[in-house]
């Protein structure tokens, strides 16, 4: 992993999820991320740094996303390989942290993804610190909840919705198939 690669992945990232760039629809490049860019960025030796810890561009990529999504640091200034290490250790044991987080709730599986007020009961959970945010994602992959949920908050709601479906790009590369989690789905709730 090259800094200059990292520079690329964390700008792409950065206007990933504060933008209407989609860093997956690019390959996470632009026309603006080139080396000529990057020699006046102002930042290199936190590039270098960091790019000397991780051994490809998967890995760059869950260490920028993890930093910016679970951390909500922007500047590569500011990340560090905490939030990296705690979100490959995440992904690692994730379907037993999504049948953990699942198994909490003693209704119908519909129940959860319903709105209860204003908020269905696993976002909820979520913003509470519940229920990780992978699984609301996973949930949201397999039955696009997000998007078809109609909730009346118009502070916290647009933006967490555009926060959780920009990150689903990332969860979804790091996860692939989703077969499992539906298998976990139905053996809690059938």
């Amino acid at each position: 992993m090259t800094d200059f690669d990292l520079w690329r992945i964390a700008l792409a990232c950065k206007m990933h999820f504060t933008g209407n760039y989609d860093a997956f629809k690019f390959n996470f490049k632009a026309k603006n991320l080139n080396p000529n860019a990057y020699r006046k960025c102002m930042h290199k030796q936190f590039y270098t740094t960091h790019a000397r810890k991780l051994d490809n561009e998967r890995d760059a990529k869950r260490f920028v996303f993890s930093n910016m999504f679970l951390d909500e640091k922007t500047f590569i200034r500011d990340m560090t390989m905490c939030p990296y290490e705690t979100y490959n250790k995440r992904l690692q044991s994730l379907s037993y942290l999504f049948k953990k987080d699942l198994k909490r709730y003693d209704c119908k599986f519909d129940d959860i993804l319903t709105a209860r007020g204003d908020y269905p009961l696993i976002l909820v959970d979520y913003m509470a610190g519940n229920v990780l945010p992978e699984t609301v994602i996973v949930l949201h992959l397999l039955t696009n909840f997000l998007n078809r949920i109609q909730i009346n908050d118009t502070l916290l709601w647009p933006e967490l919705k555009v926060k959780l479906n920009k990150a689903a790009p990332f969860i979804k590369a790091d996860i692939g198939n989703t077969k499992k989690f539906r298998e976990i789905i139905l053996g809690i709730y059938s």
